[in-house]
């Protein structure tokens, strides 16, 4: 549900009053284990997905099926409780995950994390058709024009998810945590997203091992470059009749 709130428009040399929708946008605290771990602005809804998909996408969990429970708490800020076995926690959680770093230079240097190896392959129509998919899915969108979206795509089946928040980063964390809570595996997905590809939307995608990320939009060249090193299939400008593939298109049949 969109807040409403009071705004003057001016247009045509006139002022009036109108009420105008905006996106909401709320904390939520993430504790693991009963320790704090984060604190995430986001559209509400969707807290376990959000909150699942961000430990596995961030690296803090080694196993998404060692989470025993749940527990959401409405409040100010909101809260979500994850009970998780200890020994499947990154040792000192956010401090010691792996994580890409990027030196002074410009270089970008490894921490425990190998280049992808899938053999999962898609064809071009399957992902043509996902700008319809994915703006169909986007109702805060269209009520509101202030939310990301984010859509996860099977490749071994007829399977998909929408996420929509504020931001981002959110809506894949929403996508990724949707999937780990239905069985399914990002290691056999497609993700598109609405915006811009940065070098930090790439590396949470290397960390979730999904092997083709798509835009919309398009991706920083140090987006592309960190894709082409950890072995991302890398899609701009995706729309229904063409796209752009930067690195990796063997993922994708009947390129050659």
């Amino acid at each position: 549900m969109a807040d409403e709130m009071v705004l003057w428009h001016y247009t045509d040399g006139d002022w009036r009053q109108e009420r105008h929708s905006l996106v909401p946008e709320r904390p939520l605290a993430l504790f693991i284990n009963g320790r704090q771990i984060a604190v995430i602005m986001r559209l509400p809804g969707l807290e376990r997905e959000l909150a699942l998909g961000y430990c596995y996408d961030e690296g803090l969990l080694v196993d998404a099926s060692a989470v025993q429970g749940m527990s959401f708490k409405p409040g100010s800020p909101d809260e979500l409780e994850m009970l998780v076995e200890p020994e499947t926690l990154r040792d000192n959680a956010v401090s010691a995950m792996p994580r890409l770093v990027m030196a002074v230079a410009g270089v970008v240097q490894t921490a425990g994390l190998a280049p992808l190896v899938s053999s999962c392959r898609v064809t071009p129509d399957k992902l043509l058709a996902m700008p319809a998919l994915l703006d169909a899915g986007q109702v805060q969108r269209r009520e509101t024009g202030g939310t990301h979206a984010a859509g996860l795509f099977s490749i071994v089946e007829d399977w998909y998810v929408v996420c929509e928040d504020i931001g981002r980063h959110n809506a894949v964390d929403k996508c990724v945590g949707t999937a780990l809570l239905t069985g399914r595996m990002p290691e056999e997905m497609v993700l598109l997203c609405t915006g811009r590809l940065s070098y930090e939307m790439v590396a949470k995608v290397v960390r979730a091992r999904i092997p083709i990320i798509c835009t919309l939009a398009v991706p920083t060249a140090l987006a592309v470059s960190l894709a082409g090193e950890y072995g991302i299939t890398l899609v701009s400008r995706l729309d229904d009749d063409s796209f752009r593939v930067h690195a990796h298109p063997e993922r994708i049949t009947g390129w050659h």
